[in-house]
Formats: structure tokens, sequence, C-alpha cells
């Protein structure tokens, strides 16, 4: 088991019945759903930019 710092983590992404959690150093994988986390992210932060995806807004470098 390992803590990862929200702030660390760069997005979220599904994986069949578990949450892939992507930093600049490592993934995990957890076992809460993409539904739940988007109603426990700070919105301002955390962007749900697909259904299976929510991004870290500071690991944005550009939108197009």
């Amino acid at each position: 088991m390992r803590v990862i710092a929200v702030d660390d983590v760069a997005y979220f992404q599904a994986a069949d019945k578990y949450t892939r959690v992507v930093t600049a150093e490592a993934e995990a994988l957890i076992r809460k759903p993409i539904k739940e986390l988007v109603d426990e992210l700070d919105p301002e932060a955390f962007w749900q930019v697909h259904r299976g995806t929510i991004v870290n807004v500071r690991a944005i470098a550009r939108v197009d």
C-alpha cells in the first residue's frame, strides 16, 4: 500500500472495475470508480475531460 498525494496526480482513468491513478513517477490502481472521484475532487483543480478520465488542471500544457 502506498499513499499518493492528490496534488501529485496527473490524471485518473477508468480501468474496468478499477481506476488508474497516474503521477509523473508512477501508476497505481484504486478500487474507487470515476463517478465517486468526481464528487470528491475539487472541480477547480480536476476536470472530467471524458466520462472515464479526470485530469489535474496543473498537468495540462495546452488545450486546442
